[in-house]
């Protein structure tokens, strides 16, 4: 069924590449697999044929905490916390697994380092030009770039990947699978924690309605 199809994506895992060749499927393709979905998601951008962008947030850095309170590795560290083995120490563990970079004013690993080369050379390839201000990328797909997007199928595939998501959450009222973390969160939120499930549902379907 072609229209199911459209839910799913294929990577460049060789799983992934294996389902694909094997069922004679035509998948949308995403590139993955740099450490940081920070691409993936940038590349789902590009391929719905946005050609200005503005990124938040990928600063690869750490200037606070890895993970804000209320994740799930918080939640995973918690539950397996003691005296000895706390939240904090797993934390520091996780944060500090690789020697720290001294970058000015902000620290930074190894590890880190390396995903925001992925990103700035994913970038380059794609055609896009790019400035950095204040932890902010702005960026612009180049003319050339736009002209071979645009006649791209993968474009194509790509509307229709975000086409079909939408229609399922304004349409299809049996299939709440794709709200359940948002649903989770809004549960975890003082604001609805004692709203039912039907209303949670229906707020979440709402909000990514108005949003999108």
């Amino acid at each position: 069924d072609n229209k199911k199809n459209l839910n799913y994506f294929i990577s460049g895992h060789p799983l992934s590449q294996y389902a694909v060749t094997s069922q004679g499927l035509n998948l949308l393709k995403l590139y993955s697999g740099s450490g940081t979905v920070t691409i993936t998601a940038f590349d789902l951008a590009l391929q719905l044929g946005f050609t200005k962008f503005k990124i938040f947030g990928a600063d690869f850095s750490y200037t606070k905490k890895a993970y804000a309170k209320g994740s799930y590795l918080d939640s995973l560290y918690q539950l397996s916390s003691n005296r000895i083995n706390t939240v904090e120490k797993q934390f520091s563990k996780l944060m500090f697994r690789t020697e720290l970079i001294k970058k000015g004013e902000y620290i930074s690993t190894q590890v880190l380092e390396s995903y925001k080369s992925s990103f700035e050379e994913y970038l380059m390839s794609s055609g896009c030009n790019f400035t950095k201000n204040n932890m902010v990328y702005e960026i612009t797909l180049a003319e050339a770039a736009k002209e071979r997007t645009s006649s791209n199928k993968s474009e194509v595939l790509g509307k229709a990947f975000y086409k079909n998501f939408i229609n399922q959450l304004k349409n299809d009222k049996k299939n709440e699978i794709i709200l359940l973390p948002y649903i989770a969160w809004l549960r975890k939120n003082l604001k609805f924690s004692d709203n039912t499930y039907k209303e949670l549902v229906m707020l979440a379907r709402k909000s990514l309605e108005r949003y999108n």
